[in-house]
């Protein structure tokens, strides 16, 4: 049995995974929905994703969900000039 599917809090786990988190964090965290998650990694607008060691699933760093927000405020304040 891993470390992470042990009876960690939630912040242990966020330490042991390196602070990074799952579609399904990501999409709780930030209020969207999974298909909302999907159509904006389908425009190219979805945050950046990693696959540790070759691995299937799919986390998402810190910084990913940062620079994210970033483009997101970015398109919001081009959108407010135009």
């Amino acid at each position: 049995m891993s470390q992470l599917s042990t009876g960690a809090s939630r912040y242990e786990r966020r330490a042991l995974s390196g602070g990074s988190k799952t579609i399904a964090e990501f999409c709780r965290d930030n209020g969207i929905s999974r298909s909302a998650y999907y159509r904006l990694k389908k425009m190219g607008a979805g945050p950046d994703e990693m696959r540790p060691d070759g691995s299937t699933i799919v986390r998402i760093t810190h910084r990913a969900e940062e620079a994210w927000h970033r483009r997101g405020e970015q398109r919001a304040r081009e959108m407010t000039i135009a």
